[in-house]
Formats: C-alpha cells, structure tokens, sequence
C-alpha cells in the first residue's frame, strides 16, 4: 500500500469515527475484562504518562469540593456525560458531593445521607448504598490533602487508532482518612466511545484498613444501572467496554414495536416505546427510562392514563431526602423506584461543553477525492488531508 493510499484510508476511517460520534449512543451495559498483571506491550493496559498534566484541586481538600473537567462521553443512558474528580477516589457524574452541611463535605456513609459505596449487608440481606451516580475506581475514604506526597492530577489526549479523545485521572500515593500509612495509587482512563479502563499500582490489602466496610469497584448510574466488579490487585487492570443500545435508531413508537435491540454474545431485548420522552428503549431497561404511563410494549394504541399521576411537594436541602408517595395517592402498580436523593437546584449532572458552530462549507476537493467527498461529510481540515 502507497503512503497515499494509507493516507486516504486514515482520514476515511476518521471521518467514520467523527460520523458514528454524532449519532446519540446510549449504553445498554458493559462488558469486562481483567488483566492480573499489566502487559507494557499493549496499549490499553500500559500506564499512562504525560508531559501536559494538570494538577486536579481535589488533590488539596478531603471530601470536596470536586473539580469538574470539559470532556464528553457516553455513559448508560446518558449519551452526553461530564465528570467532576473526587478526592475519594471516583469520578462523580454531577458536579457536588452527596453529603454537604454547613458548609462541610463528608464521605457520606450513613442511613440518614446516603452512601457512595455500594456493598453487600448481610445483616440486612440486601445491597446497601450506591446513592450517588459515579466511576468507582477506588470508593473509599481518602484524604490527599493530609499527605504532601500525594496528588490527583489529570490530561486529555488522543490515543489508540484510530484515534480516541481520553481523559485520564491519576491519584497517586492518596492515603486513607486517618491512616497515612495505607496508600493508593490507579489511573482511570475514560474514551470518547464511552470505554472505561481502570489501572492500578498500589492497591492495599484489606488487612491493611479499619473502615468497617470495603471499598467499592465499579458503575454507578441509578439503582438499576449499575456495575460491580471485584477487587483488584497490583499491577492488574480492569476494562470495561459499553454495549450500545441500537433500539434509540427508531423515532416513532410504530417504527419501535416489533424491533429488537443486539448486544453482547447471543444477547437480545425487545424495544419498547417512551411516549413522553419519544425513546425506542431496549426492554431490559424500560424501567429506567419510562414511567408506568409511558409505556408501550404490545401496541401504540392510547389509554387511559390519568390515576398513574400523582404530585408531592418536597423542599430541597443538603440531606439526603427519601421520596415516597403521600398517603392520598393511588396505588401505582408495578416496582416503582422513587428518586433516592435530592440536592438544591444548582446540582445538576455535569454539562458538557457547547457544541461546536457548523463547519464552513467544504471547498473542492481534488478529483481523485470527489467521490470520498460526496459520500461523507468533509470539513476543511479533511480536504486538505486528502
């Protein structure tokens, strides 16, 4: 193959990748893969260096506040996410922490203001916690800010081909919270196609702390969109690649009945229609985007929807706030899952950067382009490529 001809290859395969990015992904879950010890020779499981990094300011705090970074990518059913960098070793997908009052933050591991872990408690014989949305690549108790040697710091580059955006995170040598002495050190590593790898150097043995319960590993998005993986090791690199939901092609509920959304090996879900949020959604996840009224699986016909509503008045504060239905209203059928926190107004998920204007209209490309340029959407930067 001529130079040229790699040349041309390149800028089509980046052309396809610009053009699969502009369609909304939402993810349907993930599959994982775990490497024990971290193989130099690839590239995903490397670690990561950079002569541009930036020094996150939760590296000089406790529990908060976190430092938000512009960078986008798909997360569950959020196709556009930003994350804010925790001192507690997560990336939270809203701007604030859960637990803020008079003024200060705390790791929030109690009943009455929600949890950032996520565990088993077998003394309750259910799940306990996950109360806020996150990236667990080490949920614990830390506090850079007591050591002088710690630090949390970050970069965006491009990488891989073809080539992905990445934002990696670093905490490196964070101790926990009142032991100096137990120290953690991992990467988090997030892509533009919504691929998550977690890499870690020093990890302690759960000997080695005295929180009574341990650290999390995994996904958080909503009670129902979560992940758990286990524990890992030194040098061991955990990677976590989405399943995109290919229900969210179809843009009426006649064209959504009736498909079938793929992922996975053998895996499959019927789609089912949102009528309010006007979704095709995989069947598994319905529940997560559809109230009991919206909800179209057999047929697009309308009912009657009127006692599926009902309205509460809550106050919003800094505490954790339970929701459930006034005494009044209807019984709801079905596994009703009520919002399990709130926050004051300014809290909202982490917007990403403002889209770029429309690219100015592409000038003629050479002839032996013309062809690649009719088929696909071309800026200036592509023609001259080519």
């Amino acid at each position: 193959m001529t130079s040229k001809m790699l040349r041309r290859l390149t800028a089509i395969l980046l052309v396809t990748n610009v053009l699969s990015n502009q369609l909304p992904i939402r993810v349907v879950r993930y599959s994982e893969s775990r490497v024990l010890e971290a193989d130099d020779s690839v590239s995903w499981q490397r670690w990561a260096t950079s002569n541009s990094t930036k020094v996150s300011s939760a590296t000089n705090v406790d529990d908060g506040p976190f430092e938000t970074v512009p960078f986008c990518f798909p997360f569950y059913s959020a196709s556009s996410a930003s994350v804010s960098i925790s001192p507690n070793g997560f990336l939270s997908l809203v701007r604030h922490a859960l637990c803020f009052s008079q003024q200060i933050y705390t790791f929030c591991h109690k009943f009455d203001n929600g949890y950032y872990k996520l565990y088993y408690d077998s003394s309750l014989g259910r799940m306990v916690g996950g109360d806020h949305p996150l990236i667990g690549s080490y949920v614990e108790d830390l506090n850079p800010a007591s050591s002088p040697n710690a630090s949390i710091t970050y970069w965006t580059e491009e990488k891989y081909f073809p080539p992905q955006p990445t934002l990696t995170v670093e905490w490196y040598s964070v101790p926990y919270f009142q032991q100096p002495n137990v120290l953690v050190t991992m990467q988090v590593e997030l892509m533009g196609n919504g691929t998550i790898i977690m890499r870690y150097q020093t990890v302690p043995e759960a000997s080695q702390s005295n929180t009574l319960t341990p650290p999390t590993f995994g996904l958080v998005w909503t009670k129902r969109q979560r992940l758990l993986v286990e524990a890992p090791a030194n040098d061991s690199v955990i990677r976590l690649d989405p399943y995109e939901d290919s229900c969210s092609q179809y843009r009426s509920c006649g064209e959504c009945l009736g498909q079938t959304s793929f992922y996975g090996v053998n895996e499959s879900a019927p789609c089912g229609w949102c009528e309010n949020l006007q979704l095709c959604v995989p069947e598994d996840l319905l529940d997560d985007y559809c109230s009991l009224a919206d909800l179209y699986q057999d047929t697009c016909a309308q009912r009657d929807v009127s006692n599926y509503y009902y309205t509460q008045k809550i106050t919003y504060g800094n505490q954790y706030t339970k929701l459930s239905p006034p005494p009044s209203a209807p019984q709801l059928p079905g596994n009703v899952d009520f919002p399990f926190y709130s926050n004051p107004p300014d809290r909202v998920v982490a917007g990403c950067m403002p889209p770029c204007p429309p690219c100015p209209p592409c000038p003629p490309c050479p002839p032996c382009s013309a062809l690649l340029c009719s088929a696909l959407l071309c800026s200036a930067l592509l023609c001259s490529a080519l």
